[in-house]
């Protein structure tokens, strides 16, 4: 006699999910054909596309949109300078969220996402990006069975071991 609790089937959320994310798809990838479009609107439209990619369970297309976005928002960001604060906290969310959405299937911006919020002087890998950004790619073949073996040779205290163990 007491309130029940409705409890939605879950095979039917996940089924209404797919139909929206297809939907979507359609929407949004009709609204990055205008070249001219701001950082900000491009961001977010290129964020949700991957986002829908996600639910489809389309990894590949999710981490080309993603990896594009990144692109996108480092090679314009001078146009983030002129623009509301709320738009950069939009852009850069996106930004942070195609790192998290790229960290399952690239070590590097695993890396990238482990370090977002620790203050400059902690960051293990963001400084030394120089160095260690090749031998991310490198250990990222070696995981998808590009290489067979592969050995780190640098001096001493370049963090050959530190990458090693964030690898494992």
């Amino acid at each position: 006699n007491k309130r029940q609790a409705i409890r939605p089937d879950m095979a039917q959320t996940i089924s209404l999910q797919k139909q929206q994310a297809e939907k979507d798809i359609q929407e949004l990838s009709g609204h990055l054909a205008n070249p001219r479009m701001q950082v900000y609107k491009r961001s977010v439209i290129m964020g949700k596309l991957a986002e829908s990619y996600k639910i489809l369970g389309d990894t590949d297309m999710m981490c080309t949109t993603c990896r594009e976005m990144i692109d996108m928002i480092k090679s314009r960001r001078k146009e983030l300078s002129g623009i509301d604060p709320k738009r950069v906290s939009a852009t850069m969310y996106w930004f942070h969220r195609s790192h998290a959405l790229l960290a399952p299937y690239s070590f590097q911006h695993f890396l990238i996402c482990m370090e977002w919020n620790y203050p400059p002087s902690m960051k293990f890998y963001a400084n030394r990006i120089c160095v260690m950004g090749d031998w991310a790619c490198k250990l990222q073949d070696l995981e998808e069975g590009n290489l067979d073996l592969l050995g780190l040779s640098a001096p001493p205290r370049t963090g050959k071991s530190g990458i090693g163990e964030l690898f494992l």
